[in-house]
């Protein structure tokens, strides 16, 4: 019930703010309390597939990522085309995952993430970005109903996002 609400918040919301900003910042606030999770981002891709955290909400005591810039050459090489076609993934533990790069894990370690979910944000056909659950306290075995939820508000945010893109150009 908590889900379809906040499904329909995004919604609701996509129709009365003037930005992506904003609704970005309530949406990784409404997700992060949903999933009990640590971190919650939104991750936008420059034209180079390098990255900007434009929205973040963590809980108090965990590194903050917000408007940092990443360029993570491992993703451009390996995970572009798989996110651009809807992949949704979810790992319970990044020293346990070995398809992770050591380079991957570096970067998961910078912001102390343990455990982390990741569904594709797409715009026009091409990927516009990345939401992001993180569990920075201990690894987490993530459900079904996680990687249900953390996809269905990515595509509740891809219509939001497309609604505010169309709006704009008007």
């Amino acid at each position: 019930a908590k889900q379809s609400w906040f499904l329909g918040d995004i919604a609701f919301r996509s129709r009365q703010v003037s930005s992506t900003k904003e609704l970005f910042a309530a949406v990784v606030k409404g997700l992060r309390q949903l999933v009990g999770a640590d971190r919650v981002l939104v991750y936008q891709f420059h034209s180079d597939y390098s990255g900007t955290m434009v929205a973040e909400s963590v809980e108090p005591g965990f590194p903050e990522v917000l408007y940092e810039k990443i360029e993570d050459p491992c993703f451009k090489g390996r995970y572009v085309d798989l996110y651009r076609n809807g992949r949704v993934r979810g790992i319970n533990n990044i020293y346990n995952e070995p398809s992770l790069t050591a380079c991957h894990i570096r970067l998961l370690e910078q912001y102390e993430v343990k455990a982390n979910l990741v569904a594709p944000l797409r715009l026009n056909d091409d990927l516009f970005g990345l939401l992001i659950v993180h569990q920075c306290s201990a690894p987490r075995t993530w459900q079904p109903e996680d990687l249900d939820c953390i996809s269905q508000v990515a595509i509740q945010l891809e219509y939001a996002i497309e609604h505010l893109s169309f709006i704009h150009r008007l």
